[in-house]
């Protein structure tokens, strides 16, 4: 299932519910599954379902690492993705919701009061990508290479190789590099680097973590036998 917002306007400033998350960056084109638990987000996903057009989004944001305090809202990121909810099933403990992320954005100003959490947003501008450029069908290739060696290299142990068929099928360029994005295993100020890079930069800033993991096992290999079977991935 695919969604889109109606055409960006640059110039236009969106008021935006937000949800912080703790340790996971939001992609567009992908999905990010959730198990809300506190009382205030549950009622706010509640409501987003139901809801219609670009009312029914949410502001996914990344904590501020390092934060102590009793502040209701503690400090976000700047940069986010807004996301429509798909699914929402409840649980004996809160809800399990299903969000798709649709486009980037740009904090200007929080303005909600507790226990609401919204701000000003700017949507973020993508540049315009043509699926038959010899540059981004050399850039997927490659993505897609070095995640396979990387995948037969380290098996269940990288957190792409599950994903290699869906990566390899008839995706556009920008979710299969945002798909990468979501799923390669690095921390999540990382990540958040890479959702501020556009997508030909965002491509080129995850070959080359990938290329940098080939290398690693490149001059780790002669020594590879000598580790517990359990411990290689």
């Amino acid at each position: 299932m695919t969604h889109s917002l109606e055409p960006i306007d640059l110039r236009a400033v969106h008021r935006l519910p937000l949800f912080p998350l703790s340790d996971e960056v939001h992609f567009p084109h992908t999905e990010l599954r959730l198990h809300v638990v506190d009382s205030e987000y549950c009622t706010l996903v509640q409501d987003l379902f139901l809801r219609r057009g670009r009312e029914a989004h949410v502001g996914m944001v990344l904590l501020r690492p390092g934060y102590r305090g009793s502040r209701v809202h503690p400090p976000v990121f700047a940069d986010g993705t807004a996301a429509r909810v798909l699914e929402v099933e409840e649980d004996t403990d809160g809800v399990h919701v299903v969000v798709h992320g649709e486009t980037r954005f740009h904090v200007e100003k929080e303005t909600g009061s507790p226990p609401c959490r919204e701000a000003l947003v700017r949507w973020v501008d993508e540049p315009s990508l043509s699926e038959t450029d010899p540059e981004i069908q050399s850039l997927r290739r490659e993505l897609l290479e070095t995640t396979t060696v990387l995948a037969g290299e380290l098996g269940e142990g990288f957190r792409l190789h599950d994903h290699l068929m869906e990566l390899e099928a008839d995706l556009p360029f920008e979710a299969v590099v945002n798909h990468m994005a979501a799923n390669v295993d690095v921390g999540p100020l990382r990540k958040l680097q890479l959702l501020r890079d556009a997508v030909p930069e965002r491509a080129l800033r995850l070959l080359t973590i990938l290329r940098h993991r080939c290398q690693v096992l490149d001059v780790l290999r002669p020594y590879r036998h000598l580790e517990p079977a359990s411990a290689r991935n």
